[in-house]
């Protein structure tokens, strides 16, 4: 119907929820809006690495883009500059639309914590003392 319209290029990719009857006019003014359903996905603070992959391998709503990569590789994909992946996740809920890859979850997830706990090795601030 959006083709039908010459709307078609405006039309957002996701997840939609139709409540109820709904016209074809309706329907592609819905898929123009892009008012698609969100997911979620909730990393816990203290999870292992092993335990995130598994929970983003879990979820319905994701992509598997990481599915067969080693930690090493994954990390190198996201552009982690750390080899060892344990604590560079922050723990929080993130939401997203359907259809998202895990990979698009895990780079805003990646914490600035170790660069910045880097960055700051061997400096004290005004008044502190080692």
């Amino acid at each position: 119907m959006a083709r039908l319209m010459g709307k078609a290029r405006e039309v957002k990719a996701g997840t939609y929820q139709l409540t109820g009857p709904i016209t074809a006019v309706g329907s592609a003014y819905q898929l123009r809006l892009g008012d698609a359903v969100k997911s979620e996905i909730t990393f816990i603070e203290g999870s292992t690495f092993t335990q995130i992959r598994k929970v983003l391998a879990e979820h319905a709503g994701l992509k598997p883009e990481s599915m067969g990569l080693s930690d090493e590789a994954l990390l190198k994909l996201i552009g982690a500059k750390e080899a060892n992946p344990e604590g560079l996740f922050f723990p929080d809920t993130y939401v997203f639309s359907g259809g998202v890859s895990d990979v698009a979850i895990l780079k805003p997830s990646l914490s600035t914590d170790a660069d910045n706990a880097r960055k700051g090795m061997g400096k004290t601030q005004p008044g502190t003392s080692l």
